[in-house]
């Protein structure tokens, strides 16, 4: 259940443009994510390189999903799975812990911030 509110949040994100530009190519938000988490993760030049790379990656592996016409909960699902592999090897314990904790609160706040669904506001 975990994994489906973290896929749909995905598609939440990419459907808003929440990584930039929703015109963006998978370049330009690569670059935007690696530049967010540069500064969130305190990550090494070397860590920036690599994690570069695998935003890179996800982000088209993303659009290439999102293109398919394939089941989209499935590709996405695939695709996070192969980018938190790949960011779980690059980072170390604390950063990936920071990383996921950042994931939470985002999500957190897309669905119970102003019109995001919680009654209480």
């Amino acid at each position: 259940m975990t994994m489906l509110f973290m896929i749909m949040s995905m598609v939440s994100v990419l459907a808003q443009g929440q990584w930039g530009n929703s015109n963006a190519t998978p370049e330009e938000r690569a670059t935007q994510m690696t530049e967010r988490m540069k500064t969130s993760l305190k990550l090494t030049d070397d860590q920036v390189a690599k994690v570069q790379a695998a935003n890179l990656q996800m982000t088209k592996d993303m659009a290439a999903a999102r293109e398919s016409g394939e089941d989209m909960r499935t590709s996405m699902q695939s695709v996070m799975e192969k980018y938190n592999a790949a960011l779980e090897k690059i980072l170390t314990p604390e950063q990936f812990k920071t990383y996921q904790d950042n994931r939470r609160q985002q999500r957190s706040n897309r669905f119970n911030g102003p019109g995001g669904g919680n009654a209480s506001n």
